[in-house]
């Protein structure tokens, strides 16, 4: 009777288990990934909001992208345009047909309207990686509520293809504060912070097929002149929200119901013991993988199948004296990144390493400075960005303004301005890192160093998908030259004393070891091999390059410590004036938003 029992408790369990992983893993089509989703609105004097979507995905199937919004009520979008990543403009179709091939949509978009309903469609045109920027208008997006200003709208809501990574800006020509506004988010992992006088949302982690960003957002009354009239009371919008949510009111309780229905208690007593089960399991599963991939000193996966072999430690790569990654400084930081080169702190090693190319091609000057003290004057430093500056990539172009803000309205970047500021807007320093990261991998998957797929794995009975990047052989070489090359500089001292080095070679070396960590050890070899080295150049080390280390390293060291305070707890979650957001809740009268996909 024993084994009986213990048979029908396991096929019990199993089917649970079974059930929970069909409920938890992600259903994606074949190869069709969406990495992220960036939305940049601006809320205009009318009170109407412009859009513009920028959809970074990998197209392995379907005809068209879509983007559905519900309950738009008055709402009405317009200005529909596509563009991809090409700079080709799509063609706008009045009637917009689901039912046309791949090839009669290519180059097109067009809306969908059925009632308060919209679906903005375009074709997906040729499959592989692709970027499309669309931008739209909707109309009466500000809502005037009895005594407040605000609305409550979901910028992606049931994605049929969820996307990796969210990042939404929201700004007008008033700035935004806690001052003058409250703000509260829903449906993710993440947070939602005012941001120079903009609201940013950003999400932790991939979301899933019902997962939603959504903001709940109140204005003080009359900041806007116009406003569409709602006759809702914002408090009861508010509450309806909260319902069910993470955040808690002022006296701290939180706003969940506190009514538990007979099922809610039945389903709470049968499934607990069953997710203990679970969560051993997946414990087991974790500790198993961890020791997996301790036992190679790299996860990642190159396209070379009779190569199996990982990356050698680096105690079995040779010097390498050439400066790898075609001395192009983004790739050899990707590349440096992936090598496992580089903690969190030191990746402002590649703000560092930016500035001193500025310097070195004259294009910034880096002026010394003394500072008043309590008692004694301190050395500063300060940088003017009034000047034009050629950047070279987008990335770096974003760089230029988030230190041009940090400057403030003279333009001159001033000593601890960007430690303050990074401190400050500590999400914004993250998402820049993070973004660096997807161009590069854009740019390596266009190169065709990197492949993505969406792979089936078989966990039981149940097919999942995980995502998959391929690296080619080449990139593994670039690893093993980047950590030879770490190798030759920090080994120096041990080449042959009578090898000359060029002075602008000397600079290089100085710039790449900024992104690695180590240029103050390049700079003990400089003072000996090459003395006459802050007589020629720009980047001159007793006070430029020291100062320039110190106040970058410091600067991204002070955005990660906010982040970190903020996560632990540092941040409201219920004041309205920004922090983590809320992985539930919403209401049900939020005014638009929806899902949208491929098809």
């Amino acid at each position: 009777m024993q084994n009986i029992f213990y048979k029908k408790l396991s096929f019990i369990m199993v089917s649970i288990l079974c059930i929970f992983m069909m409920i938890l893993s992600p259903l994606y089509a074949y190869n069709d990934v969406l990495n992220e989703v960036n939305i940049d609105v601006v809320l205009n004097d009318d009170g109407s909001a412009s859009f513009k979507e920028t959809w970074i995905t990998e197209v392995g199937s379907g005809t068209e992208n879509y983007k559905v919004f519900n309950n738009m009520g008055d709402s009405k979008i317009s200005d529909f345009s596509v563009i991809d990543e090409n700079g080709k403009k799509y063609t706008f179709i009045d009637n917009w047909d689901v039912n046309k091939t791949r090839s009669q949509k290519a180059y097109k978009c067009g809306i969908i309207q059925r009632g308060d309903s919209y679906e903005l469609c375009w074709g997906v045109g040729d499959y592989g990686h692709r970027e499309y920027t669309i931008t739209y208008h909707i109309s009466n997006f500000l809502q005037q509520y009895k005594n407040d200003q605000g609305f409550n709208y979901a910028f992606l809501s049931d994605m049929d293809l969820p996307p990796q990574k969210v990042y939404v800006k929201l700004s007008s020509s008033i700035p935004f504060t806690d001052e003058m506004s409250d703000i509260y988010a829903f449906g993710y992992t993440g947070e939602v912070h005012f941001v120079d006088g903009a609201v940013v949302l950003k999400s932790h982690s991939s979301l899933s097929s019902y997962s939603k960003v959504q903001l709940l957002m109140r204005i003080d009354n009359g900041t806007f002149q116009n406003a569409h009239e709602n006759n809702s009371d914002y408090q009861d919008i508010l509450d309806d929200a909260m319902l069910d949510s993470d955040y808690t009111n002022d006296d701290g309780e939180s706003w969940s119901s506190s009514d538990w229905n007979f099922y809610s208690f039945v389903i709470f007593t049968m499934i607990l013991p069953f997710a203990l089960e679970i969560g051993l399991f997946i414990a087991i599963v974790y500790v198993t993988q961890k020791r997996r991939k301790q036992k190679r000193d790299f996860s990642m996966t190159f396209e070379d199948q009779t190569d199996k072999s990982s990356i050698p430690k680096e105690k079995y790569i040779d010097i390498y004296r050439d400066i790898p990654c075609r001395k192009d400084l983004y790739y050899f930081y990707y590349t440096a990144l992936k090598a496992g080169l580089l903690s969190s702190e030191q990746k402002g090693g590649l703000i560092g390493a930016i500035l001193l190319q500025w310097i070195k091609d004259k294009q910034i000057e880096f002026v010394k400075t003394e500072d008043k003290g309590l008692i004694f004057k301190k050395e500063g430093y300060a940088i003017d960005l009034n000047r034009p500056i050629q950047t070279s990539c987008s990335v770096e172009e974003e760089l230029l303004s988030m230190l041009r803000r940090a400057a403030g309205s003279n333009g001159i970047l001033e000593t601890n301005e960007f430690e303050k500021w990074c401190k400050k807007n500590y999400s914004k320093v993250d998402s820049w890192f993070d973004r660096v990261e997807s161009f590069m991998e854009s740019w390596m998957i266009n190169q065709g160093m990197l492949d993505k797929k969406r792979i089936p794995q078989k966990v039981l009975f149940i097919t999942y998908y995980t995502l998959k990047k391929t690296y080619t052989v080449e990139f593994k070489k670039e690893i093993e030259h980047v950590i030879g090359f770490k190798k030759f500089l920090k080994e120096m001292s041990l080449i042959d004393e009578k090898e000359v080095i060029e002075v602008k070679l000397w600079e290089e070396y100085l710039i790449f070891a900024t992104i690695l960590g180590i240029a103050d050890e390049v700079e003990k070899q400089l003072k000996i091999r090459c003395p006459e080295f802050n007589e020629v150049s720009y980047m001159e080390t007793v006070h430029t390059t020291r100062i320039m280390r110190d106040f970058t390293y410091r600067s991204v060291a002070a955005a990660y410590r906010a982040q970190s305070a903020a996560s632990s707890g540092g941040s409201s979650r219920s004041s309205g004036g920004g922090g983590s957001s809320s992985s539930s809740g919403g209401g049900s009268s939020h005014s638009g938003g929806g899902g949208g996909g491929r098809r």
